[in-house]
């Protein structure tokens, strides 16, 4: 074990200064949560005169109620009292009877069966807890579809128009609200009434008569009663007679699959210019559907201007009309990265800490980005990997990240790196713990071999030499770990007096205890031959 324990000290010095800043530090981290937990303590730190404690004292729980119905989902959200931001902690959730409700790491909760349960929430870190008793009931869930307003052709009022004489008409939007997924819903109407298109939170219909026109969404979920139950929810709208201006021509729209950086975008021309203007132009008999959070979609003129917003595959469809009914054209996109106009490198904190991590985060144009699409660097050659960075000194750096396909694409970041009272409990645990535990092997070796030679004073000579072994091995791991031997790494000698101080108090407590021992066994001895032993 003396040996192994050697062993890993020097490794740990060879190895290059990225891979060993994260090491240590978290092997000193461990080491500090053990004690702490040991002492089943608080630990105040001080930090910039302020102090902060590691535990939490509570969990509250919210966001779901004690009466739950089958059929639906609620999300649980844990907070951690007081308010403040507790790194170590990790709230685990728990439920005392998955066949009542179950619940996953995201904190949402699922209805399986009627019956009562405890929801469980459990810091890791600091093992408190708090429970709420939740019961399924035996109601049966039916979703809720509202249906708002009618928009499109007037803004004056929200009627919809049909001309009996042209037979023309205009495209309208009906916006609902649902409490079910997307995919459970979907739509049925008369064709000789309307055409018509299901999107999210809102239908585009176009009239084909006038008179009163339905529109039906039918809801398809589980509940207690069994899986595919079925509502419908009927929108009936009066379609008014109306002088409406006719189609020159039809409209035709030539949309394409693409690629694009979000850096760019692509104009859509509409090809209207042959439409007839009358009481409304083109543009408003046009619906476009897109998923906002990858493109935006503006109508500029007689054109479609599609603007990429970020990485990922969507879709641009358009629905215009024509004198047969409504007509869609659909694009499939591929967005690639490109550079945004407003980028940001967001540390975790306003400063930060020796020998302790940190994350960096680059931000564009509001989206968060994959660390690992960057290349990272310091100045002063700290140790970095992707986006979380770790020093061992104080003083001012620059982080810099470089994405690493997309040119241009550069965002540097200053902070300050400061000591703190945390830092140093850390770095002493670790040091101080790993040499003590060394001196506790190393010592018996060496008295061992003492014993083994036949050493009048093997007590004496063991304690030596396991002294000078053990303050040469904490000198040539600083050693080691300097620049002479390994790029990143900086050699300390606050570091050497550390780990020989744990060495030397461990070996200090070995000697204690064979003096001990060997007394005891003198005494012992004594009584055995009927000697007495006086002390001096």
């Amino acid at each position: 074990m003396y040996l192994l324990l050697t062993a890993i000290i020097f490794y740990t010095s060879l190895t290059d200064g990225d891979k060993s800043a994260l090491q240590s530090g978290n092997f000193s981290l461990k080491i500090s949560q053990i004690l702490e937990v040991l002492t089943f303590d608080k630990v105040v730190l001080e930090d910039e005169g302020k102090n902060k404690d590691l535990f939490p004292e509570s969990i509250k729980i919210s966001g779901i109620n004690e009466d739950l119905q089958i059929g639906k989902t609620y999300k649980v959200t844990c907070e951690l009292l007081p308010k403040r931001t507790y790194e170590l902690s990790e709230v685990i959730l728990t439920s005392s009877d998955e066949n009542v409700f179950t619940v996953n790491d995201r904190g949402v909760v699922t209805p399986v069966s009627v019956g009562t349960a405890t929801l469980t929430a459990k810091d890791e870190y600091s093992k408190i807890t708090e429970t709420l008793t939740i019961t399924v009931g035996s109601g049966i869930y039916v979703p809720e579809i509202t249906f708002g307003e009618i928009t499109g052709f007037s803004k004056e009022d929200n009627s919809v128009y049909y001309s009996q004489s042209n037979g023309a008409s205009a495209v309208y939007a009906l916006d609902y609200k649902h409490s079910i997924s997307q995919s459970a819903i979907s739509l049925s109407f008369n064709e000789n009434e309307c055409d018509a298109i299901l999107a999210t939170n809102r239908i585009y219909f176009y009239p084909k008569t006038t008179g009163d026109i339905s529109l039906t969404i039918t809801a398809t979920y589980d509940n207690i009663i069994g899986k595919n139950q079925t509502t419908n929810f009927t929108k009936t709208i009066t379609v008014l007679d109306k002088a409406m201006p006719s189609y020159s021509s039809n409209l035709n729209i030539d949309i394409s699959n693409t690629t694009l950086r979000t850096d760019d975008k692509i104009t859509v021309n509409a090809n209207y210019e042959n439409f007839a203007n009358g009481l409304f132009d083109a543009q408003k008999r046009i619906i476009y559907e897109t998923d906002e959070r990858f493109v935006s979609v503006d109508l500029d003129g007689s054109n479609l201007v599609i603007t990429p917003i970020k990485v990922g595959n969507t879709a641009v469809i358009i629905h215009y009309p024509t004198s047969s009914g409504l007509k869609t054209a659909k694009a499939n996109l591929t967005i690639t990265q490109g550079v945004p106009k407003i980028i940001e490198l967001v540390p975790a904190g306003s400063y930060m800490v020796v020998a302790e991590a940190m994350v960096f985060t680059v931000v564009g144009d509001g989206q968060v980005f994959n660390a690992n699409d960057f290349y990272w660097s310091t100045t002063g050659g700290h140790f970095r990997m992707n986006g979380e960075l770790a020093c061992n000194e104080k003083g001012r750096i620059v982080v810099t990240a470089t994405h690493k396909t997309v040119e241009g694409f550069t965002v540097s970041y200053t902070i300050d790196v400061k000591h703190s009272y945390k830092t140093k409990i850390r770095k002493i645990a670790g040091h101080f713990g790993l040499f003590f535990a060394l001196s506790l092997f190393g010592f018996v070796v060496y008295y061992r071999l003492m014993e083994a030679v036949r050493c009048k004073r093997k007590l004496t000579f063991g304690a030596i030499i396991s002294i000078v072994a053990g303050v040469l091995t904490a000198g040539l791991s600083e050693l080691f770990q300097s620049e002479l031997f390994v790029a990143g790494r900086t050699a300390s000698i606050v570091d050497v007096f550390i780990n020989s101080g744990g060495y030397i108090f461990a070996t200090l407590i070995c000697i204690i205890r064979v003096i001990l021992s060997i007394r005891r066994a003198n005494k012992k001895l004594a009584k055995e031959l009927g000697y007495e032993i006086v002390e001096l």
